[in-house]
């Protein structure tokens, strides 16, 4: 069997789709337009239709038939295999469980928006916030519509989670713009030479140099040295255990508490 390797999102979307029932590619991509796939998935009709091939040269998809209605062009109909069942259930687990690194777009903007003056940055910024209240207002409808269908809410938790993070955005933004129009976030000319000498904040300053961090040294055990006490010093009692004796100052001696100091000596001595 060819080796699987890592399916792209729109594979995952196509194999989600023929668990339902088989369809040609065509019915494919019209269903995740009605349900808008495309939220999640980069959805583009030559795309889907490599992703198909792709699925079939693995062995995870297979052609049923193919069918032709009235003048239209012959249209394959493609199934999921075993193989494909089992490959879907293990890469989308591994995708719930495994954060990855992104790279979008909005914090990028964010480390480079220094560069801009104060009333582009704020004409950007209060631009994205009218268009996040926009994308908040449709998920917001869409959720409601989905409830009132009665659909289960395990079946989209993306379209609730999509919600909360625009929701989260929308008002870090609001936060930005109030912050920069009020002047508690002083919004100076752009000046490079401030940023030569800067440390990253993860790395440990020295001289304005990165350094290593420190290399852990294993302590080296000593064996403690016994030492045979003398008959009639007190220190051993006659039934063998060690006598409650006090040092000069008052505070218990090496041999109180019936051997637990010398106990804590050969831990000390060993440390």
């Amino acid at each position: 069997m060819v080796a699987v390797g890592q399916l792209t999102p729109l594979s995952l979307a196509v194999l989600e789709l023929l668990h339902e029932r088989p369809m040609h590619p065509y019915e494919m991509h019209q269903t995740m337009r009605v349900r808008h796939t495309d939220r999640v998935v980069n959805l583009k009709a030559g795309s889907l239709y490599h992703s198909v091939e792709r699925l079939e040269r693995l062995g995870l998809v297979e052609i049923t038939e193919t069918v032709r209605a009235g003048r239209r062009p012959e249209r394959t109909v493609y199934a999921v295999t075993d193989a494909g069942r089992e490959a879907f259930a293990a890469q989308v687990a591994d995708r719930l469980g495994t954060p990855t690194k992104e790279f979008p777009g909005y914090p990028l903007a964010l480390s480079l928006a220094h560069a801009l003056d104060r009333r582009t940055a704020l004409v950007e910024l209060t631009r994205r916030r009218q268009e996040l209240e926009h994308t908040v207002d449709f998920y917001q409808l869409a959720t409601e519509r989905l409830r009132d269908m009665g659909l289960e809410e395990r079946f989209w938790l993306d379209v609730k989670y999509l919600l909360t993070m625009r929701e989260a955005e929308l008002a870090w933004t609001a936060d930005l713009i109030a912050e920069i129009e009020s002047g508690r976030l002083e919004w100076k000319p752009d000046k490079r030479s401030e940023l030569s000498e800067v440390i990253g904040p993860f790395d440990t300053p020295t001289s304005g140099r990165r350094t290593a961090e420190p290399t852990a040294t294993k302590p080296t055990a000593t064996k403690p040295t016994a030492t045979k006490p003398t008959a009639g010093n007190g220190d051993i009692s006659t039934n063998g255990t060690t006598n409650d004796r006090l040092a000069p100052d008052g505070s218990p001696g090496a041999g109180s508490s019936n051997g637990a100091g010398t106990e804590l000596h050969t831990k000390e001595t060993s440390g």
